[in-house]
């Protein structure tokens, strides 16, 4: 049931149109890196207090995520307490 609703919201994510410079980063204690696979594409979605971005794996670049907090503190919920 988490992964249809972590489906959902990923499915639902807005990107601006413009491409950054990002190189995916270490994980931290409040990160999150959510791999994708969409149709022969890998990607990754890196969340942290500071950015979400969605990446290509392939690539050295990203797109910001529009609402990027609210979508933190969603996935967040979804996921299992350690």
């Amino acid at each position: 049931m988490r992964l249809e609703a972590m489906g959902e919201l990923l499915r639902d994510v807005e990107r601006q149109g413009c491409r950054v410079s990002f190189a995916p980063m270490q994980l931290q204690e409040r990160s999150v890196d959510i791999g994708v696979l969409e149709s022969t594409r890998h990607w990754h979605l890196y969340m942290d207090e500071d950015t979400c971005v969605i990446y290509d794996s392939a690539d050295k670049g990203g797109y910001p995520i529009i609402d990027g907090e609210d979508l933190l503190e969603q996935v967040w919920a979804l996921l299992p307490e350690p």
